[in-house]
């Protein structure tokens, strides 16, 4: 295995490794938050269909194993560098990323995000590396939709500063907050 990052912390998740294969619980190493992101200890999460897509074969041979879940919930355990409007013990909601700054997102339409794919589903940072490592230390498919909220904490970038906001990877949300598309109560 190789050397742990300084701040990874090992947690339990689940990961995918065949398309036929349940999932496998596993302990895997979770590197620290990197600049813009944080690390969220996670709560809850949703499975959903997008997630049954990410087992489906269609996503090629590089792409298991992996941790999926992108319907995550959870308080922030660490920030990195760069990363205002959020700190560790706020409460978040996790959802799919966005690059903030095509003409889709600047409009409003993040769901039209230009890098939606290869933010979303590639599974990966955009500089191609994964944010976990299998107990062998081999790196794990570790940010579906910008977070793979199947692992304890797991690492989602941040740059959401309102709480109103559902087109962000993470919102911050009071504990008890009721959050919908609309309006932001308490």
């Amino acid at each position: 295995m190789s050397e742990a990052p300084a701040g990874a912390v090992t947690t339990t998740a689940a990961v995918l490794r065949a398309t036929d294969a349940a999932y496998s619980i596993e302990s895997v190493e979770v590197g620290p938050p990197r600049a813009g992101e944080v690390l969220v200890r996670v709560v809850g999460a949703g499975l959903c269909a997008t997630d049954h897509f990410g087992r489906s074969g269609l996503l090629g041979d590089t792409f298991l194993p992996a941790i999926l879940g992108h319907e995550g919930a959870g308080v922030v355990a660490a920030v990195g560098d760069g990363v205002t409007g959020v700190a560790p013990g706020d409460h978040v909601v996790l959802t799919f990323d966005s690059c903030g700054t095509c003409e889709a997102c600047v409009g409003g339409l993040p769901t039209c995000c230009a890098a939606f794919e290869a933010l979303n589903l590639g599974g990966r940072r955009p500089d191609g590396s994964g944010s976990a490592r299998d107990a062998a230390g081999a790196e794990l498919t570790s940010r579906w939709f910008g977070q793979s909220s199947f692992a304890g904490p797991c690492n989602a970038r941040f740059r959401c500063r309102t709480t109103t906001s559902i087109g962000r990877l993470a919102v911050r949300a009071r504990a008890g907050a009721r959050l919908d598309s609309r309006k932001w109560s308490a």
